[in-house]
């Protein structure tokens, strides 16, 4: 076999087993919280922290926005992968938050 095309053949090989690696991972999902603030004051240096929560109240992702003209929006990231005492298992992806925590900051 020439050796240009062996090369050729080890790239594509290559680039096939990180196709299959790239599927057997779990996706990442996304949450996005909007509201807005009913009476705020006259200040307008607000801030809005969201933290999901999952299952046992374990503190997971995170995320902090600006609140702009009484209303925020923001999209907190999570990967849905679960993990497991045994390694050699295959993943699931069935974690999802329980619970979200919206926390109004003013000032410092």
């Amino acid at each position: 076999m020439p050796c240009a095309l062996r090369n050729s053949l080890i790239r594509l090989g290559a680039i096939f087993s990180l196709c299959l690696v790239s599927h057997a991972q779990c996706p990442v999902d996304s949450i996005i919280v909007k509201g807005h603030v009913e009476h705020p004051i006259a200040q307008n240096d607000y801030r809005v922290r969201v933290q999901l929560v999952y299952p046992k109240h374990k503190p997971g992702e995170a995320g902090e926005v600006t609140v702009e003209d009484a209303k925020f929006q923001i999209p907190v990231e999570f990967v849905t992968a679960q993990s497991s005492l045994f390694t050699n298992l295959p993943k699931r992806c069935g974690r999802k938050p329980q619970t979200v925590v919206i926390t109004l900051l003013s000032g410092d």
